[in-house]
C-alpha cells in the first residue's frame, strides 16, 4: 500500500506542470460557466374555481369551467395580450425582436388546471382550481408577471359570465318578440281567410248541404207553378200570364244562382279545408315555438339573476404570487464547485494516463515487473541546487498565473461572485 502511495505522490511530481495547467485552464473556465448560467425564478398563483350555488341544468346559460378556462387561456395567450404584457412590465429588452418575445413568455408563463383524483376515471369533472407559474430572472418580476396573469383571468372570467348572461337574456327576449309578431301575423292572415272562404269552412258546410236542399225543394215549387201557368193560359189574360210567368221565372234564376253558388263553395270546400289546417299547423307550430322561447328566456333571466348574485361558478383568488427565496436553475456555486472538481480529476487523470503510455521504467519495481530482471543497483536521479532552483521558480510562476487567473475573474464578476464566494461578500463588507 505503501508503495502505490509513493508511486502516486511520484507520478503527480513528475506530471505537476500538466496538472497546474490543466487547473490554469479549468478553473476559470469552469467559474465563467457558472456565472454564465442565468438565473430564474419560479412564482406561482393560485386560483380556486367554486361550483355554482344554484345548480339547474335547465337554464342552459352557463358554460362548464373547463370550457370557460380554455377561452380565457386563448384570450390571455394571443398575441396582442402578450405583448400588451411585454409593453407594460419591460420584459426582455428591446433587442429581442417582437415574435421571439411572444414566444419566450408563452414558455415562461403557464396556466394549468388542478384536477380532481377522480378526473382519472371520470372525464367530465370540472377543474376545481387553476395554477399559474411564471419564470423570470427577478424574483419580484416573476411573482408580479405571475400575479398580472392572476388579475386579468379573475377579470376575465367575470365580464364572461355578466356579459353571456345578458346577451342570453337579450336574445331570447328578441326572439319572444319576433314569434309573438309572427303569431300575430298569422292569426290576422287566418281571419282574413275565414272571412273570405265563409261558405266553404267545415263548420259551414252542414248548413250549406240543408240550404242547397231547401232551395232545390223551392226550385221545384217554381217550376211546378210555372207549368200550371202555363197549362191554364186559357183561362188567364195574357196581359197577367205574362206578368206571372216573368215573376216566377225570376225567382226561379234567383234560385237557381243561389244554388249554383252554394254548390261552387262545396266544390271548393276540400281545397278551403286544407288551406286552413295548413295556416293552423303553422300557427300551432308558432304558438308552440313562442312558448319554448318564453320559457327559455324566463330561465335566462334567472340565469343572469344568478350571475348578479354572484351565485354562479366563481374565480377566487386562493394564492397571491410572492417572490421565491431561491432560483429553480441550478445553483451557480455547485456548478463552479462541480467544474473546479471536474478540472482537479481531469488533470490527475490525464497524468496518470501519460504516466502508464509512458515506455520509461523508473523504478526498481518496475523494471522486476515488466522485464523480470531483479536489478543489483538503483542509481537515483541527481539534481544541481540551480536545476532544483529553476523548477522551483516555475512552480512558484505557474501558481502565480493561477493566482492572477483567479484574481482577473474576481475583478471582473466581483458582484456575481459574491455569491459563489461568502467570504469575498463578508471582506468587501467588512
Amino acid at each position: 500500500m505503501s508503495a502505490l502511495l509513493r508511486f502516486g505522490f511520484r507520478v503527480l511530481r513528475r506530471h505537476v506542470w500538466l496538472i497546474l495547467l490543466v487547473l490554469l485552464l479549468g478553473l476559470p473556465a469552469s467559474l465563467w460557466f457558472a456565472l454564465s448560467q442565468d438565473r430564474a425564478y419560479q412564482a406561482i398563483a393560485v386560483i380556486q374555481i367554486e361550483a355554482p350555488q344554484i345548480n339547474d341544468a335547465g337554464t342552459g346559460a352557463t358554460i362548464t369551467a373547463d370550457r370557460q378556462l380554455e377561452l380565457i387561456e386563448q384570450k390571455l395567450m394571443s398575441r396582442e395580450s402578450l405583448l400588451s404584457m411585454i409593453d407594460e412590465y419591460g420584459l426582455y429588452g428591446p433587442e429581442v425582436p417582437r415574435d421571439q418575445q411572444v414566444a419566450l413568455l408563452r414558455q415562461d408563463a403557464r396556466i394549468e388546471k388542478i384536477l380532481p383524483a377522480e378526473a382519472a376515471f371520470n372525464p367530465n369533472v370540472q377543474p376545481s382550481g387553476l395554477n399559474i407559474t411564471v419564470r423570470m430572472p427577478t424574483p419580484e418580476l416573476a411573482a408580479t408577471i405571475a400575479n398580472a396573469f392572476l388579475d386579468q383571468i379573475i377579470t376575465e372570467a367575470e365580464a364572461r359570465n355578466l356579459s353571456r348572461a345578458a346577451r342570453t337574456l337579450e336574445f331570447f327576449r328578441t326572439e319572444e318578440a319576433r314569434v309573438g309578431a309572427a303569431i300575430e301575423a298569422k292569426e290576422a292572415e287566418l281571419a282574413r281567410f275565414k272571412e273570405a272562404n265563409s261558405d266553404s269552412l267545415p263548420e259551414a258546410i252542414e248548413a250549406q248541404r240543408t240550404r242547397l236542399a231547401q232551395l232545390q225543394e223551392t226550385q221545384l215549387e217554381l217550376d211546378s207553378q210555372i207549368i200550371e201557368l202555363q197549362t191554364g193560359a186559357d183561362r188567364i189574360r195574357e196581359e197577367d200570364l205574362s206578368r206571372q210567368t216573368s215573376l216566377l221565372q225570376s225567382q226561379r234564376d234567383l234560385v237557381a244562382e243561389t244554388i249554383a253558388g252554394i254548390e261552387a263553395a262545396l266544390a271548393a270546400a276540400p281545397e278551403v279545408e286544407r288551406q286552413l289546417l295548413a295556416i293552423n299547423r303553422e300557427l300551432e307550430q308558432l304558438q308552440t315555438e313562442y312558448t319554448a322561447v318564453t320559457a327559455r328566456r324566463t330561465e335566462a333571466a334567472l340565469s343572469n339573476e344568478i350571475e348578479a348574485q354572484d351565485n354562479a361558478s366563481r374565480f377566487e383568488v386562493l394564492e397571491r404570487a410572492e417572490p421565491p427565496f431561491y432560483p429553480v436553475t441550478a445553483s451557480r456555486k455547485k456548478l463552479a464547485i462541480a467544474g473546479g472538481a471536474g478540472s482537479l480529476v481531469l488533470a490527475i487523470g490525464l497524468a496518470f494516463l501519460l504516466e502508464l503510455l509512458s515506455p520509461t521504467l523508473r523504478t526498481a519495481e518496475q523494471v522486476e515487473r515488466q522485464l523480470g530482471v531483479q536489478p543489483i543497483v538503483v542509481i537515483p536521479v541527481l539534481t544541481s541546487r540551480r536545476a532544483r532552483h529553476r523548477r522551483w521558480g516555475t512552480g512558484l510562476l505557474a501558481l502565480g498565473g493561477l493566482a492572477l487567473a483567479l484574481w482577473a475573474a474576481i475583478r471582473a464578476f466581483g458582484g456575481q461572485l459574491s455569491g459563489l464566494l461568502p467570504f469575498l461578500g463578508r471582506s468587501r463588507t467588512s
